[in-house]
């Protein structure tokens, strides 16, 4: 280890009437030492940012979706989740009911203001919890989606709502939303749509905008009974063991349910131009950087 340093040493020290080299040698290296530190800073702020966002998508999401084609096969679903969870790669699978409503809050009686354009995802709370993260972040936290404290006259869902949605319509803990949908058929050139009456039960918080500003989680029983089955996805949400073997996974089950009945998904899919995009972001900002 001496020579080595011998030789650094000799060549960044210099005679003392000559100051000049050794000044430039010391800014030579302190822009190399600055611009390589720059650099990884940069690379390691952008690779855990890009680890978070993946790790919030995926607990809030499942790893892999079998949607359901037919009101049979929806039927069937069950049975589904007892032969998918034999799968040594399945840790565990849930239902769920999702679709598009209009939510409006009724500050006023006989008035609805604040209408929201949202998501309205079904599931069922002690399922849900084996394969995303979803319950744990309810406040405050809720075991069923039971509204009967409230003492309605009429039936009301228990809903919890995103914390941003909530914001922007001023909802609080035990007030009444209405969502409304269009039905799957119209009659007369008309559209008769369809209303359903809930109670804030709770909210949750992602930590991301778009499903803490969209979504509406109810139980999997009321929205399969308010939505149509055409105007509401129905399907199994799966938990693999290894969340990186989706796309693999996706692929062996595609092939063994019958295509007419099922169509699969998974999470690496649904978020490719999110990570396609933050990939570019990373390619280009190291070429950047490097140039220093």
């Amino acid at each position: 280890m001496r020579y080595p340093f011998f030789i650094a040493q000799r060549y960044l020290k210099t005679k003392k009437r000559s100051t000049l080299v050794s000044r430039v040698t010391g800014i030579a290296v302190g822009g190399v030492f600055l611009g390589v530190m720059t650099l990884v800073i940069v690379l390691s702020v952008l690779n855990g940012f890009e680890t978070e966002l993946r790790q919030r998508i995926i607990s809030f999401n499942t790893n892999v979706l079998v949607f359901t084609r037919t009101p049979p096969a929806w039927q069937a679903a069950d049975s589904l989740m007892i032969q998918l969870e034999e799968s040594a790669d399945v840790v565990a699978t849930a239902p769920f009911v999702r679709a598009e409503a209009i939510a409006a809050y009724e500050p006023v009686p006989g008035r609805l203001t604040r209408p929201r354009g949202v998501i309205v995802k079904g599931i069922d709370l002690e399922r849900e919890a084996l394969v995303s993260s979803v319950i744990d972040s309810i406040k405050p936290a809720t075991d069923s989606f039971d509204a009967s404290m409230f003492e309605d006259e009429e039936y009301h869902s228990g809903i919890a709502v995103g914390s941003d949605l909530a914001g922007e319509m001023l909802l609080g803990f035990g007030d009444e939303v209405v969502l409304i949908t269009a039905p799957s058929t119209v009659t007369a050139n008309k559209i008769n749509p369809r209303v359903h009456k809930c109670r804030v039960i709770g909210f949750f918080n992602s930590g991301m905008y778009d499903f803490d500003s969209r979504f509406i989680y109810m139980d999997v029983k009321d929205a399969d009974a308010f939505f149509d089955f055409d105007t509401g996805l129905r399907g199994i949400g799966i938990k693999l063991v290894h969340i990186y073997e989706a796309q693999r996974y996706d692929l062996e089950l595609a092939r063994s349910l019958p295509l007419k009945d099922y169509g699969t998904n998974n999470w690496i899919n649904m978020n490719r131009n999110l990570f396609a995009y933050m990939k570019i972001e990373r390619i280009l900002l190291f070429l950047m950087l490097t140039l220093i």
